[in-house]
């Protein structure tokens, strides 16, 4: 046991007394939260989670809380570039990129020209009058009977109405119109004949020296009935009728 300092007055040794022992309790406290903070540290990055005991690995380096790993400093930003750079940049992306060329085939030569189409023949209408016929009228407008017939193919030159109205072409050589029993013109082998009353195909083509036959095909007729004031296409060459018999009469 210390004795007393006399040269000390005894309120000083109380206060560095109660001094030592407050310094003491801070450091102690002080110790006792490191233990504390320390052991809680180690029980935290120690404990395995349920998932660690069921596959049964091991933690590693990873599995440390992401506010204990080391942090790095965000990335600065690239220094703005400066004006070559920028204009060199700038011409890069504005410039264009080479076409590609490719090559092109040779065009096809023009088609020929379509030929120059035929001038419609012209033709001019005529209404049937009574009695007329493909051959008068073609004596009448001077063109053959078959130009007539090819310029109606539906009408039946053996049955013509009156006021039936058929197409007339043009003739191509101008050609005088024939008459009634006149010669026939050049290329014609026929003459008309206009049918009288009491005129058969049969007298007829006696007095022609022709047959019914005959007359029927140059006249495109199917039977012999003819009407009176038809012309017909006979022969060119008539024959002189034959002079008609007189018959006496019994007891005469």
């Amino acid at each position: 046991m210390s004795t007393p300092n006399p040269l000390l007055p005894q309120g000083t040794l109380a206060d560095n007394t109660a001094r030592s022992r407050t310094r003491v309790v801070f450091f102690a406290i002080v110790a006792a939260h490191v233990l504390f903070i320390g052991a809680l540290l180690l029980h935290t990055g120690c404990r395995r989670t349920p998932e660690d005991h069921a596959t049964g690995e091991q933690p590693t380096a990873s599995a440390i809380p992401e506010r204990f790993a080391p942090t790095s400093p965000p990335p600065l930003p690239p220094p703005p570039p400066g004006p070559e750079l920028a204009a060199t940049q700038q011409v890069a992306q504005t410039s264009p990129s080479p076409a590609e060329v490719t090559p092109t085939a040779a065009p096809p030569p023009p088609p020929p020209p379509p030929p120059p189409a035929q001038p419609a023949p012209a033709f001019k209408e005529h209404k049937i009058a009574k009695g007329e016929t493909f051959a008068a009228l073609g004596a009448k407008y001077g063109v053959g009977w078959k130009a007539i017939a090819e310029a109606n193919p539906g009408v039946d030159p053996t049955r013509l109405k009156p006021g039936m109205v058929i197409k007339i072409p043009e003739p191509k050589p101008k050609e005088p119109t024939a008459n009634v029993a006149a010669q026939p013109s050049a290329g014609e082998p026929y003459t008309t004949y206009k049918v009288q009353s009491g005129d058969t195909l049969t007298k007829i083509a006696r007095r022609f020296g022709t047959t019914p036959k005959a007359l029927r095909s140059l006249n495109q007729l199917k039977t012999d009935r003819i009407k009176v004031g038809e012309t017909l296409k006979v022969p060119a060459k008539p024959t002189t009728p034959a002079a008609p018999t007189e018959t006496k009469a019994p007891g005469g």
